[in-house]
This record gives structure tokens, C-alpha cells and sequence, in this order.
């Protein structure tokens, strides 16, 4: 269990860097059109904890090597949180719910590259 929460506390950054430059610039961007609400917060904590818990659960034929699967992860949730920013400016979609579905397609996706993406060599 150690091990496990070690993992977490020291790779959680190449989770987060990545994702880090989509919420800076949409930010910087979109503002008013998309205030940062809760479930942007989550977005940034939970598809990572569902990564690495489906990790300790089975890791099996995974290495070392996998931890580029966190890094994809957090890109994708950057680019999702801007291309929210991007459609609302455009007036193609409205409202709030999108930021309950980046949460949720985040987790899903931290899902599908744990059940997808094979043992990478170290």
C-alpha cells in the first residue's frame, strides 16, 4: 500500500502538467464565456484517480513504461477543457452540463487507455 500511495503522490505531475496549459489558456481565453466551475476542479483530480486505481487493481504486463498513459490522459483533459471554451464561443453548445461530461469522459477515457494500451517495454 505504500508503494501504491507513493505512485500516486509522485506521478500525479505528469498527469496534471500536461492538462495544466488547456485550463491556463482557457483561462486566459474564455473567462467569461467559461467560468471554471467544481467539475473543471474534478477534472484535474478524479479521471487520475480512476487511471491509477485501475492500475493497482490489475497491472499486470504493465511496466514502468506505462506512466506515459497518465501524460495522454492529462493532455486529452487540456485539450477537452479548451475545445469547451472554443464551442461555447462559437455558440455551438450552451449551458453547463458540459463540464459534468468532460468529468465523465475523462474518467472514461483513463479507463479505455488502462484496458487498451498494451505493456509497453521498460
Amino acid at each position: 500500500m505504500d508503494r501504491t500511495l507513493l505512485a500516486v503522490v509522485l506521478w500525479y505531475p505528469l498527469f496534471v502538467i500536461p492538462a495544466l496549459p488547456g485550463f491556463v489558456l482557457s483561462i486566459v481565453f474564455f473567462r467569461k464565456i467559461v467560468p471554471l466551475t467544481k467539475f473543471h476542479g474534478a477534472c484535474l483530480v478524479l479521471p487520475w484517480l480512476v487511471w491509477i486505481g485501475l492500475n493497482t487493481y490489475d497491472g499486470t504486463g504493465k511496466s514502468l513504461s506505462n506512466v506515459i498513459e497518465a501524460s495522454i490522459l492529462g493532455a486529452f483533459i487540456g485539450v477537452f477543457v479548451l475545445l469547451e471554451g472554443a464551442l461555447k464561443k462559437l455558440g455551438i453548445i450552451g449551458g453547463v452540463h458540459y463540464s459534468k461530461g468532460l468529468l465523465v469522459s475523462g474518467c472514461i477515457l483513463a479507463y479505455l487507455l488502462w484496458l487498451f494500451m498494451p505493456g509497453l517495454p521498460e
